[in-house]
């Protein structure tokens, strides 16, 4: 029997760590060594990345990251990818299709089509007025793991810079590829159908889904419900954030992607 992989150890221990010192992060994002999670732990060795400002109150460190062109960047997270490439096959298993997942990415689509040509970005739409205030509850919760004292609206900022950046570059990469590259999900979709909404991800990438594969999906969206994990409760006043402001702010994208999904009356 081969020995167990030190590192799945000290991933396990790092995890119990942050739920140890915040129990409530529980609530906002899981935390398991052995799933999956965002790929943008890879862009960390760059230097470059999102959660260093969402986890600590570094508003200058945000502004740079934020105006970087990514081009270094995603050349090393290609490195990286190439590395995990040739892991799998020292270890004999197949190489398919990297899914990778991070908000981060709208950042710099530009960048990850130039690097991945063939790359369809799966966009998820939700309205601002949830958006804003998970985004800065989850920095509430990662600040309280390095800070004594955690401000509400410094997380509000946090929320609000990241969130304008983000949807203005996906938004010129649409309209500059023409809106061939993505396909849109309705977030409510996927918390209520997860499997529809694969399937439609599998269709349109030109993958088929076997069955069994299926099947495992099912067991997972089964015993990995988000009824499993303590609701994530957050409110707008919690963080000093106006509900008319950011109608106002974001209108063109609730006018496209949410306020079609809502019911009129």
């Amino acid at each position: 029997m081969s020995q167990r992989d030190p590192r799945i150890a000290r991933a396990e221990a790092e995890a119990a760590a942050m739920i140890a010192g915040n129990p409530a992060l529980a609530a906002v994002h899981p935390l398991q060594a052995l799933a999956p999670d965002e790929d943008v732990m890879l862009l960390e060795h760059a230097f470059q990345s999102s959660p260093p400002a969402g986890s600590m109150n570094v508003p200058g460190y945000l502004r740079w990251h934020l105006a970087q062109d990514g081009r270094a960047t995603y050349a090393d997270h290609a490195r990286w990818l190439r590395f995990l490439q040739w892991q799998k096959r020292l270890r004999g298993e197949a190489v398919g299709p990297f899914v990778l997942k991070a908000p981060h990415h709208m950042v710099h689509l530009d960048q990850l089509l130039g690097r991945y040509p063939g790359a369809t970005i799966v966009q998820t739409h939700r309205d601002p007025l949830d958006t804003l205030p998970s985004l800065a509850s989850m920095a509430l919760e990662l600040r309280r793991l390095t800070s004594d004292i955690v401000h509400p609206s410094e997380c509000a900022d946090y929320a609000l810079t990241t969130a304008r950046c983000r949807l203005e570059r996906t938004d010129a990469v649409r309209k500059a590829t023409g809106g061939k590259r993505f396909l849109d999900i309705w977030f409510g979709d996927l918390v209520t159908d997860a499997l529809a909404v694969v399937e439609r991800i599998y269709a349109a990438v030109g993958l088929s889904l076997p069955a069994d594969t299926r099947d495992r999906m099912a067991r997972y969206v089964t015993e990995n419900g988000r009824d499993r994990r303590p609701p994530h409760g957050y409110t707008l006043a919690q963080f000093g954030l106006d509900a008319e402001a950011i109608r106002r702010e974001f209108a063109a994208y609730r006018e496209s992607y949410v306020l079609p999904r809502q019911p009129s009356g």
